[in-house]
């Protein structure tokens, strides 16, 4: 398409470097394992153990796409927010991927109005849900600073 070229593979994020060894990337799109999947009846307590096990896994496989990353280079990055009792509850937070030396975009110029919710989770990302729905995709566009 348009002269670009594009590798798929099926790898442990976090081990990039042995799946594309001594490649790098203007861009990596991944959709991070969204955890086990909710009965319905859990409790903000174990939605929030969840989601701090799911942020250990994605900061690492972040810090291992960075790596793999050239200058300019971009991540899109969809992670899971379960909806607890009283508020979304985020598996990965802005803070925490800036934690890793990185930098998230704004996604300002993208005609988003017809998929993405008016419901914000976290400031710079986009977020995604159906109505009634117990968990929320949160897109982040991450770069290295």
């Amino acid at each position: 398409w348009l002269g670009a070229q594009a590798k798929l593979a099926a790898c442990d994020a976090r081990n990039l470097e042995k799946c594309f060894v001594g490649q790098k990337f203007d861009g990596i799109a991944a959709e991070a394992f969204l955890g086990a999947p909710l009965k319905g009846h859990e409790n903000d307590t174990d939605l929030k153990k969840s989601a701090d096990d799911l942020k250990k896994l994605y900061c690492s496989a972040l810090t291992a796409m960075s790596r793999a990353l050239k200058p300019g280079g971009k991540i899109i990055f969809i992670v899971p927010a379960f909806r607890g009792r009283g508020s979304w509850i985020p598996s990965l937070r802005q803070a925490d991927i800036e934690n890793l030396g990185l930098r998230v975009l704004e996604p300002y110029g993208l005609n988003t109005k017809p998929y993405m919710q008016k419901t914000k989770i976290e400031k710079n990302a986009l977020t995604y849900f159906r109505e009634g729905q117990r968990l929320a995709r949160i897109i982040f566009i991450i770069t290295a600073k």
